[in-house]
């Protein structure tokens, strides 16, 4: 079996050659990337292309799949560039696997990531290290375009586990942690709170921060 891969120098692409090259199931593979790297996994050919203006018909004939991972999150501010790499390039590449009437067609997206998606009900939107939810979602892209780092604390307790999860489950709530909100602060503020939860002043038990 031949699997083209698109953006196969990312995150994503990297992991994906790497799985597909162990597998037994997989004859070929095509890594199709602007640059071509110098690591050099089995069962593996680099195609430097670019999904904007190349010629993908060519790149993917004779392929039993294609999977296609290239995108780009990056920079935030600028919607056009965004739109013309996820947008524009991933419809040049639907349109090429058709024309060379390649039978499997792998398409990931990460709008279900970054959207702010429906707003009917909380459902958690994730990316790597950052937790937002949909009804009141962080501006994450403005965050990884700053660089800004956001670190959660984590109570260990699992020794305690057995003692504490039968007080949670029950509707009386005993420790009255269904909702233990004490503050609630601006985000750009966040310094100020936290050091106050630190010290714990002001009776400070939870504080939520708001984008």
């Amino acid at each position: 079996m031949k699997v083209v891969i698109t953006g196969a120098t990312g995150n994503v692409g990297t992991s994906t050659v790497k799985a597909l090259s162990e597998s037994p199931e997989i004859d070929a593979i095509v890594g199709v990337a602007r640059r071509k790297p110098t690591w050099a996994p089995p069962k593996t050919t680099w195609v430097e292309a670019n999904v904007l203006n190349d010629d993908l018909g060519k790149i993917f004939a004779g392929a039993d799949a294609v999977i296609h991972l290239a995108w780009a999150i990056q920079p935030s501010r600028d919607a056009e560039t965004l739109e013309r790499i996820n947008v524009e390039g991933s419809r040049r590449v639907f349109e090429a696997v058709a024309a060379a009437v390649v039978p499997k067609l792998v398409h990931v997206s990460s709008v279900g990531v970054y959207s702010h998606g429906p707003k009917a009900a909380a459902a958690p939107s994730r990316s790597p290290g950052v937790y937002g939810g949909q009804l009141d979602p962080l501006p994450m892209m403005q965050i990884f375009d700053k660089g800004q780092q956001l670190r959660m604390g984590q109570a260990h307790v699992k020794q305690w586990t057995g003692e504490i999860l039968p007080l949670l489950e029950g509707d009386d709530d005993p420790l009255g942690v269904d909702d233990l909100t004490t503050h609630r602060w601006p985000l750009l503020k966040a310094p100020e709170p936290y050091s106050m939860f630190q010290k714990k002043e002001d009776r400070a038990i939870k504080v939520v921060l708001k984008p």
